[in-house]
């Protein structure tokens, strides 16, 4: 089953751009997010769309709701894990510094996202991201 994450784009592409300044559309990965949710559905698939601030703001109900829709026990005790990195991370450890150091979902930030507008490159961005992310979002599934 396909599955699907997603992130607003005022939060990642700023997180981005601080460690890629000069990314490309491409590497976002909006685009292409939004061509593989067209090709599940193309196939005839209703793939789950989890936000991440949904499931930060509710881990155990959006897994629930995630387990339910697929079918599949829910495993409580993968809401939390032990701190450490992973293979793979080695190249960008900052990148993965917070992630490396969690033990399970953190609440999302209540700040608001940093500015978008202030930087060209990033404001043009944003405004190519934030309409494919909208069109998933509404799609979401919601915790229960």
């Amino acid at each position: 089953v396909n599955s699907f994450l997603i992130h607003d784009p005022a939060h990642a592409l700023p997180s981005l751009a601080a460690r890629w300044p000069d990314f490309t559309d491409e590497e976002t990965g909006y685009a292409a997010l939004a061509r593989l949710v067209a090709l599940a559905d193309g196939l005839g698939q209703d793939p789950p769309i989890v936000d991440s601030d949904d499931l930060r703001l509710d881990p155990a109900g959006t897994v629930r709701a995630y387990c339910e829709r697929l079918g599949i026990p829910l495993r409580p005790d993968a809401l939390h894990w032990e701190a450490g990195g992973r293979r793979g991370w080695e190249p960008w450890p900052a990148w993965y510094e917070a992630t490396a150091t969690s033990t399970g979902f953190p609440p999302p930030s209540s700040a608001p996202p940093p500015p978008v507008g202030d930087e060209p490159h990033l404001a043009r961005a944003y405004r190519r991201c934030a309409p494919i992310y909208e069109e998933l979002r509404a799609r979401r599934l919601r915790p229960a």
